[in-house]
């Protein structure tokens, strides 16, 4: 018999239930994320608060994180539900989780394809409700600084002014030369911050004369990316104020952190706070040294592709990885890019459309069988691609388009709403659809002739040759021949449903008419009657 552990507390016992409730739901249906909402009592105030509890199914004994939540359950729902319960995606989650709880900054490496900046964006709709991004700032070779700490912008009242003063602050000169005042407040530290405003006033109206601009402007502070994100505010509305003392805070998110050049890297090196936490406060030197708080859902998420695959990204800076929780994550596995495949071509994933779209012979959302057919076709060409790509890539090319999940998504998108019909049967031609998709979302990205032709005979060998035969009912089949068979039956049985219908609408009319037939049967029939004919 099992040892049992009379010394279990009730909290260890509902822990336990917790993550099997996780496990059954993520690893026995494959359908939902390791996410489980529920409505708990919060102990410091007594009041009903809304929580998820987010673990890592695939681990054997996986750490459970809890999470104050602003979604509702039903939203919660929609939110697992747009989620590929994937390992990787799990282990970005569970990250994002714990350091959000813990007020640590995080920055998450991996290539294209992961799903880094997805997950954040999911991960933050649990946090705020459904649709609601973070926000954003996207790190490039153009950035200025500015745009993520502050600037002043002049008030200005006709449209001829304002594109003076927007062409005058764009220039390069002129950033450097507002960084330096910026720099030279930062030394005035003695300064009551009312003689530093005036500082920065007065060189400002100086720059602007020596441009023969006028002197006599007025000028307001605009916020960049941090402090808007440290003291946002969301209403009960809806609607998003700000305050730099009071304000909740908000998620920031910084994409393509390899990219940032180094005075958004010092910008950035000013969130460091105590014990490896994001800073509770800054100063804001381009307001004359202000202080603005961080409200306690402040939180900042870096994402990067790593540099060593990808042009033009650097390394991260020393100082900035000391700084955050470093999280790499690696190539999405076999099993994943197959699990991955098949909730995009049996269309698990996004919102269903109302109708069959225009351009669609067979609905494909309707035959899941067919789904995970294509799914696999898909996914294997898509890996072997992408290893290919990756080893050698294309000769003459430096630069490469890398794959990712949104080529899934192509794909079943084309092969839902442009198929083809084929000549001889009438019913649509999988084969060509699925060979002109691939052509389209995956060998036209190729400048490499020998490698698209290589990649092409790969493609025609799964789908028609031996070396892509599976055994489908108890006999080997080339692909093409178990899609043609599949159609054929999804098609037949459509068209079977369809004539029945009519001969049912024959039966209504005839039992409406002498009425042979009890009222709420006929009612019924008429529904029925009327809910075909919108259909099609």
């Amino acid at each position: 018999m099992p040892e049992i552990n009379l010394n279990r507390s009730p909290e260890a016992i509902r822990e336990e239930s917790i993550e099997n409730e996780i496990k059954q739901e993520t690893l026995d249906k494959k359908k939902k994320i390791g996410i489980l909402y529920k409505r708990e009592i919060d102990p410091n105030d007594g009041k009903e608060k809304s929580y998820v509890y987010i673990a890592n199914p695939y681990e054997s004994h996986p750490t459970l994180v809890k999470v104050e939540i602003g979604a509702t359950e039903e939203e919660v729902e929609a939110i697992k539900k747009a989620i590929i319960p994937m390992q990787e995606t799990h282990d970005i989650l569970v990250t994002l989780a714990t350091t959000y709880k813990l007020g640590q900054p995080v920055l998450i490496e991996g290539p294209t394809a992961v799903g880094k900046t997805y997950v954040t964006e999911k991960f933050n709709e649990l946090l705020w409700g459904k649709g609601v991004k973070p926000l954003d700032f996207y790190c490039s070779g153009q950035t200025d600084v500015s745009e993520l700490m502050a600037r002043w912008v002049p008030k200005v009242e006709t449209a001829e002014d304002r594109k003076k003063w927007v062409e005058f602050l764009e220039l390069a000169d002129t950033k450097a030369q507002l960084g330096n005042i910026s720099q030279e407040v930062a030394q005035k530290e003695e300064l009551p911050q009312e003689q530093r405003l005036a500082l920065i006033h007065t060189r400002i109206q100086e720059l602007a004369k020596s441009a023969g601009l006028s002197d006599k402007t007025q000028w307001k502070l605009q916020y960049g990316a941090i402090p808007r994100a440290m003291g946002l505010i969301r209403n009960s509305d809806g609607t998003y104020s700000h305050s730099d003392t009071e304000g909740t805070g908000f998620t920031l998110h910084i994409e393509e952190v390899g990219l940032a050049e180094p005075q958004v890297i010092n910008a950035l090196l000013k969130l460091r706070g105590k014990r490896g936490k994001t800073a509770d406060s800054i100063q804001l030197w381009e307001n004359g040294g202000r202080t603005v708080k961080a409200g306690p859902r402040f939180w900042m998420v870096m994402t990067t592709n790593p540099p060593e695959e990808y042009i033009s990204r650097n390394e991260i800076d020393p100082a900035l990885a000391r700084g955050v929780v470093f999280k790499r994550v690696g190539e999405l596995s076999e099993e994943s890019l197959k699990l991955a495949a098949e909730h995009y071509f049996t269309y698990k994933t996004g919102e269903r459309a109302e109708g069959k779209p225009d351009g669609c012979i067979l609905d494909l959302r309707e035959h899941p069988e067919i789904g995970r057919e294509i799914s696999e076709i898909v996914a294997v060409f898509h890996n072997e691609f992408n290893k290919r790509l990756k080893a050698g890539g294309e000769k003459g090319r430096q630069q490469r388009i890398p794959l990712s999940l949104d080529d899934f998504s192509r794909v079943s998108d084309y092969i839902l709403g442009v198929q083809i019909r084929s000549k001889e049967s009438g019913y649509v031609d999988l084969t060509e659809t699925l060979r002109r998709a691939v052509q389209l979302y995956y060998l036209d990205r190729l400048a490499d002739k020998d490698f698209k032709d290589g990649m092409k005979r790969h493609f025609e060998e799964i789908l028609t040759g031996v070396t892509g035969q599976k055994v489908f009912e108890g006999t080997a089949m080339k692909r093409s021949e178990i899609l043609k068979t599949l159609v054929e039956r999804a098609s037949v049985s459509t068209q079977d449903i369809s004539q029945e219908v009519d001969h049912l609408e024959d039966i209504i009319g005839q039992a409406a008419g002498d009425g042979g037939l009890p009222e709420n049967i006929r009612e019924r029939l008429r529904k029925m009657a009327q809910k075909q004919q919108q259909s099609s």
